[in-house]
């Protein structure tokens, strides 16, 4: 205790300084390169994604001059990290000389590792389709924005597929919106992210080189296996398959029926079920669950053999017919726009009048 004109004053209490070896989890009002970390929006049991923010004219200046996302996982000897994988599949997609393919996906702006965990600084995204889904009546997409999104998914694809990658874990969860739901790049509505499960491939797109047929196939009793989600995974890879380019098509197909209607499978099913249903259903039964006038889609995709290149040109000229017969226009607004950039720049606007301190140190 400090004494004043004989009155006792407590002491200033001591600035508390946190661990400068925080864990994957702890990061929240630390620095990473420049990069002052937020809130956390998503977390896993090895994971986590925080909102962070870099300012114009250094920590003190309080002008925010980006906003990104840092995905951050814990290190140990049992679990591998897969972001030097994640980082090398979003670099390989960036170099594109089409500018517009590269707002397909995430940017990278750093990545690394500390003492106890590895991350990677991408650019911010908004809610993923499932998140939307669940706050959107029907839980369907109007198709004024349903053809545009799977239309930019399709090419997105296509980009990831010149350069030998295929994701394997097509799902609304891994598609996402634009951070304020205010776009970077007017005609494009939906990005892909998650590569954790990507794999390369030896062979180029439409080249028989490298693939290998199963020597053994599971039978309809055995139980399937799968990547990524069941719902939305490719017929091929429960019975044993190996994966292909053809398997990202044929999860495309199934988001676009599951976004525009639904599924002929769903949750109550057991995967055995799931799996004779994807090869049962008719290309008569799957046309049911897309717009009549899209209905050649479905014979596009289910009818390519392992070594064929999809037929991206043509499934894209038939979504853009569409488009022109419906008289859908890329610059009107999507669904979600109008009531998520009201939602979400009044939240950004209540963070900016109570800024959280950026007197903390730097991880190590």
């Amino acid at each position: 205790m400090t004494q004043t004109n004989g009155k006792e004053n407590p002491a200033p209490k001591e600035k508390q300084s946190k661990s400068v070896r925080p864990a994957f989890d702890e990061l929240i009002g630390r620095h990473i390169k420049g990069w002052f970390i937020h809130d956390i929006i998503g977390k896993g049991t090895f994971g986590c994604i925080y909102k962070c923010t870099r300012n114009a004219g250094g920590r003190k200046s309080g002008e925010i001059l980006e906003y990104a996302a840092l995905k951050s996982e814990c290190k140990t000897n049992k679990r591998p990290s897969s972001m030097n994988k994640e980082v090398s599949i979003i670099n390989a997609v960036q170099k594109s000389n089409l500018q517009k393919k590269k707002h397909f996906f995430v940017k990278v702006f750093e990545n690394g590792e500390k003492v106890k965990f590895t991350y990677i600084i991408t650019t911010l995204f908004g809610p993923n389709l499932f998140d939307i889904l669940i706050a959107t009546p029907n839980k369907k997409i109007e198709e004024r924005t349903w053809v545009r999104v799977i239309y930019n998914v399709l090419e997105g694809l296509r980009t990831l597929h010149r350069r030998k990658y295929i994701h394997l874990d097509l799902k609304p969860a891994n598609i996402v919106i634009d951070y304020n739901a205010v776009r970077r790049q007017p005609d494009v509505v939906a990005h892909i992210i998650d590569f954790g499960l990507a794999r390369k491939l030896d062979y180029s797109i439409g080249s028989t080189d490298g693939y290998v047929e199963p020597d053994v196939l599971r039978t309809e009793l055995e139980e399937p296996i799968w990547v990524g989600s069941i719902y939305h995974c490719s017929p091929f890879i429960h019975r044993g398959y190996p994966p292909t380019y053809r398997d990202d098509l044929y999860s495309w197909l199934y988001i676009a029926m599951d976004l525009y209607k639904e599924l002929p499978w769903n949750p109550a099913d057991s995967p055995q079920e799931i799996v004779k249903k994807k090869f049962d259903n008719t290309e008569s039964q799957l046309k049911k669950y897309l717009p009549p006038e899209l209905g050649c889609i479905v014979g596009q995709v289910i009818n390519l053999k392992p070594s064929d290149k999809p037929k991206y040109k043509e499934i894209g000229e038939s979504l853009r017919q569409y488009m022109k017969l419906k008289n859908i226009c890329w610059n009107e607004p999507c669904e979600w726009e109008p009531l998520l950039q009201q939602q979400l720049a009044e939240k950004d606007m209540k963070d900016k009048q109570n800024p959280k301190s950026n007197d903390v140190n730097d991880v190590e």
